[in-house]
């Protein structure tokens, strides 16, 4: 056994090799049927960069820059790949932790209808992409044509091709390897006892986990009502689409026919349906409503969401983090009998309305966290969770504790009908990505794929771009060190009757907060336990301050950065002036 097979797969655009991330997905010895699946933390190129040092690796990576996003190859493995991939017995582990098997076979074998289901009832989309694989793929030995697809067509059908740029199999059919109903906590960073204990709680409430999209669960007690400013009905036409998007629209609606999720509607209310394209499974398959025209006229849900600054003060001191999220959850709400007419929209064939609480109403978030908040504080779950909308976040100091805190919040979820969604949950991390950050024992970080969008911000042309940057750059604000007067060249170019002008100032702080959010910015949690420490400066500009506390190296770290741009009369004081207005000013504002 001296070879591995590793499926690769690239996350973007093939065609982008600056971009193009490589997945290590999959590792098959040779000589064995069995196919181990690499946990989803140890995907990464980075993990594997003896791996990705072979000279057989470095060329497939090269070619499948512009080949294809799949590919299966064969490595010899040299003895220092043995000691990462293979135990002492030959046994396939990677660095000590043993793999899972695949649940699905990565070499199936080509789809072909059966006498059950006749070609006639399959979709358009479906017929032509079986009928490629079938006549065109590498596994069809009797396949004597030769075919040329474009990228757009291979991109579009989800295939993908072998070394021998042969068609082999369809894409979307293996990316997901994680089995739904197994909750895998191999890679969970806990003493071996405390993992089974672990193991045991969450098969102990493995019902409230959904089997699949549309096994919704009822929430009870609650219902979700549709309050309108004046009686006018809302009637429109349905938007015009393609016909592989109407084959896709009736076969959700059958779906949620048949969940129970909506009906049939007589309604005088009908507002227009569209898809639009949904990253995790590729295509246009999320079905959106525009409820835009209703909701002009529906009275807002007043309900306060959770500020991030106020989350992790909660978590202070807890190093261990689960995060759980509740499958399609506003469609767990049931909708007050009398609202569903308010909700009805209209397809190319057919008429319904909702029976629960619907994606797109201007008052659903605020409903939904209404209600999922309710259900927090009656269980007495609000010392160590905390929601936002259908995110939950649960924050312990140990793992005895965390365990308990799982149990509690499980069970209270499951006692008021909700359902989660396990792919997207994840249990007794170190750290956990929450609301666009990162956060870790005592510290927060901005998440580093959104950084990314700032840092590679083309220079504004005109007052459009400059709206769109700051956009991106408000939500890390407190990361940045005097953000309010680094920013101000911007604002003034937001101002009536200015033209657009991009001076060397503007270059200045364009170059300035992108190197800011290039540094890795961190920042600790404040403790009111512990002395605080603040630094001021001041400018003809504006003021600013940094509060700082120590940290258990007793370093001082970051915990919040102040900053205020000057009126026009406050420039014209005293040096000395300033800096006491800084003092003042920073502490009125902490």
């Amino acid at each position: 056994m001296t070879s591995l097979r590793a499926k690769f797969h690239f996350v973007s655009d093939s065609l982008d090799a600056k971009t193009t991330i490589v997945k290590v997905l999959t590792i098959q010895l040779e000589g064995e049927d069995t196919i181990f699946q690499f946990p989803k933390e140890y995907q990464r190129k980075e993990d594997h960069p003896k791996l990705f040092d072979t000279s057989v690796v470095k060329n497939v990576v090269k070619s499948m820059k512009t080949r294809g996003k799949f590919r299966n190859i064969w490595v010899s493995l040299a003895d220092e790949l043995k000691d990462q991939y293979l135990d002492e017995e030959g046994n396939v582990c990677f660095d000590g932790i043993y793999l899972d098997e695949a649940p699905v076979n990565p070499n199936p074998a080509l789809p072909k209808f059966s006498q059950s289901e006749p070609v006639e009832n399959k979709s358009i989309h479906s017929v032509v992409k079986d009928m490629i694989l079938d006549k065109f793929s590498g596994k069809n030995q009797n396949a004597k044509d030769d075919i040329l697809l474009g990228l757009d067509a291979i991109k579009k059908f989800k295939l993908c091709q072998d070394e021998n740029l042969k068609i082999s199999q369809k894409h979307d059919e293996h990316f997901e390897l994680r089995n739904q109903n197994k909750i895998n906590t191999t890679t969970i960073n806990v003493k071996t006892n405390s993992k089974t204990s672990l193991d045991c709680l969450l098969d102990n409430h493995k019902t409230v986990f959904a089997e699949h999209k549309y096994d919704i669960g009822t929430v009870k007690n609650y219902e979700a009502t549709v309050k309108l400013t004046k009686n006018k009905y809302i009637a429109r036409k349905p938007y015009k689409c393609s016909l592989q998007d109407k084959e896709e629209i009736d076969t959700q609606i059958k779906s949620l026919l048949k969940a129970g999720l909506i009906e049939h509607s007589t309604s005088p209310y009908a507002s227009p349906i569209t898809l639009v394209f949904k990253k995790e499974e590729g295509k246009k398959s999320r079905l959106c409503i525009d409820y835009s025209e209703l909701n002009k006229i529906v009275v807002p849900e007043c309900y306060p969401f959770p500020i991030i600054d106020d989350l992790v003060l909660l978590a202070r001191d807890c190093s261990l983090f689960t995060k759980l999220d509740i499958n399609s959850a506003f469609w767990s709400i049931p909708l007050r009998e009398k609202d569903k007419q308010k909700t009805a929209f209209i397809t190319h064939n057919g008429h319904w309305q909702w029976s629960c609480l619907p994606f797109g109403l201007k008052s659903a978030p605020a409903i939904f966290q209404r209600i999922l908040s309710d259900v927090i504080s009656k269980s007495d779950l609000n010392a160590f969770a905390i929601n936002y909308i259908d995110d939950i976040l649960i924050f312990s100091k140990n793992i005895t504790d965390h365990l308990s805190h799982i149990d509690k919040t499980l069970t209270a979820l499951k006692n008021a009908g909700f359902k989660l969604n396990l792919k997207k949950c994840s249990f007794a991390k170190e750290s956990v990505v929450y609301l666009g950050h990162e956060i870790g024992e005592n510290l927060i970080r901005p998440l580093n794929d959104n950084l990314v969008a700032i840092r590679k911000f083309p220079i504004p042309q005109n007052q459009k771009n400059i709206r769109q940057l700051l956009g991106k750059i408000n939500f890390y604000l407190k990361y940045i060190p005097n953000a309010s007067i680094i920013l101000e060249p911007f604002h003034n170019l937001l101002r009536k009757n200015v033209q657009f002008e991009w001076s060397q100032k503007c270059e200045d702080s364009f170059n300035k907060i992108k190197q800011y959010l290039s540094s890795e910015p961190i920042l600790a949690i404040f403790d009111p336990t512990l002395p605080i420490y603040i630094f001021t400066d001041a400018s003809k500009e504006g003021v600013g301050a940094i509060l700082k506390q120590p940290q258990k190296d007793n370093s001082l770290k970051p915990v919040f950065y102040f900053s205020k741009k000057l009126t026009q009369s406050q420039k014209n004081k005293r040096a000395i002036f300033l800096e006491c207005l800084a003092i003042k000013e920073s502490i009125l504002y902490w």
